[in-house]
C-alpha cells in the first residue's frame, strides 16, 4: 500500500508539472519555475483529501484545477486566467480519455502521459510559433532597441491601438501621458497611463514593420523587459 501512495502521489506530482509547463507552452507565456513546481506540491495536499473524506475529495477533484491554475501561472488578464484553466481540464479529460479508452493502468499512466504531451508538442512545434521578435521604440525622441516578448494572452488595447508593455526602467518622467485606459486583470478592473512613440517597428522574417501601437509601464519579475501584443499580428 505504501509503494502504491508513492506511486499516486508522484505521478500526481509530474501530471500538474507537466500540464502546467505544456499550458505556458501553448499561450506563449513566460513560466515561473516556482510557481509551478509549487502548484505541483500543492497538487499533492488535495490529493491527500481522499484519505480524508471522499466526497470532500471529488469536489476537489472538480474545482480543485482552479486552485492550482491561480498558483502555477501568472496572468495580466482575466481572458488569459480563464483559457489557463479551460487548457488545464481539458489536458485532464484528454489524458483520463487515453487511460478509459486504452484501459492503462499502473505504472503505464506515465507512458500514458508522455504520450499525450508528445503529440500536443508535435502539434505545437507544427505551428511554427515565434516568441521574441527585435522591435525599435522611438520615445521622447529616444531609440530604444528591444527584443519583445509575444505573449498571447496580452490583449489590451484602445480604439484598435495594441498596448504594449515596457519595464520601468525605460520610464522617463518628462513623458506625457497620451491617455488613461481600463483594462482587466485578474484583480479586476486596472487604469494605465499610456504613452504614444513617435515610432514602433517590429522585425519579422527579416521584414522592417511599422505599427501604431500605445505603450504602458510596468514592474517584471523576469528577464522580460518588453511584453508584445497579440493583436499587432492581426
Amino acid at each position: 500500500m505504501i509503494i502504491y501512495l508513492d506511486v499516486v502521489i508522484t505521478l500526481n506530482f509530474i501530471i500538474n508539472f507537466v500540464f502546467l509547463k505544456l499550458i505556458n507552452i501553448i499561450q506563449n507565456s513566460k513560466e515561473n519555475m516556482f510557481r509551478i513546481i509549487l502548484s505541483s506540491f500543492f497538487s499533492i495536499i488535495l490529493l491527500s483529501s481522499f484519505l480524508l473524506n471522499y466526497q470532500i475529495f471529488n469536489i476537489i477533484k472538480i474545482f480543485g484545477g482552479i486552485i492550482l491554475v491561480l498558483i502555477g501561472i501568472k496572468f495580466n488578464s482575466k481572458n488569459k486566467f480563464f483559457t489557463s484553466l479551460c487548457l488545464y481540464y481539458l489536458l485532464q479529460f484528454a489524458y483520463i480519455g487515453v487511460l478509459k479508452i486504452f484501459n492503462v493502468r499502473g505504472c503505464l499512466c506515465l507512458l500514458a502521459l508522455l504520450i499525450v504531451c508528445f503529440i500536443l508538442l508535435l502539434i505545437m512545434k507544427n505551428r511554427n510559433i515565434k516568441r521574441n521578435y527585435n522591435v525599435q521604440i522611438k520615445l521622447n525622441n529616444k531609440e530604444i532597441f528591444i527584443e519583445g516578448y509575444l505573449d498571447t494572452g496580452n490583449i489590451a488595447k484602445y480604439y484598435n491601438k495594441p498596448i504594449i508593455f515596457l519595464d520601468n526602467k525605460y520610464y522617463d518622467k518628462t513623458l506625457t501621458v497620451f491617455t488613461v485606459v481600463n483594462i482587466k486583470t485578474i484583480n479586476g478592473d486596472e487604469y494605465i497611463n499610456c504613452y504614444k512613440p513617435e515610432e514602433f517597428y517590429i522585425y519579422d522574417n527579416n521584414k522592417k514593420i511599422s505599427k501604431d501601437i500605445l505603450i504602458a509601464f510596468t514592474n517584471f519579475d523576469n528577464n522580460i523587459k518588453c511584453l508584445l501584443n497579440n493583436f499587432l499580428f492581426n
